[in-house]
């Protein structure tokens, strides 16, 4: 099985497939869509964007905050 199939049924969920509005969903169950959206926040600024598109692939550095904010709950 080639696990780097999109059409594998293995289940496994790559980074490549996240989407911004998949990792806020996600993580505000956690620890609550006010801080993740902070988290998002604070990465467009750094970044200098204006606004992200919920609908866009997650940049990695985004998913590597939002785990940083996940590890210290």
């Amino acid at each position: 099985m080639d696990v780097t199939s999109p059409t594998s049924k293995s289940g496994r969920y790559f980074k490549e497939d996240l989407r911004i509005d998949d990792l806020t969903t996600l993580a505000s169950r956690f620890i609550g869509n006010d801080r993740v959206q902070a988290v998002v926040k604070n990465y467009a600024s750094e970044h200098q964007i204006q606004q992200l598109n919920e609908k866009d692939p997650a940049p990695a550095e985004l998913i590597g905050s939002v785990e940083s904010i996940l590890a210290q709950e």
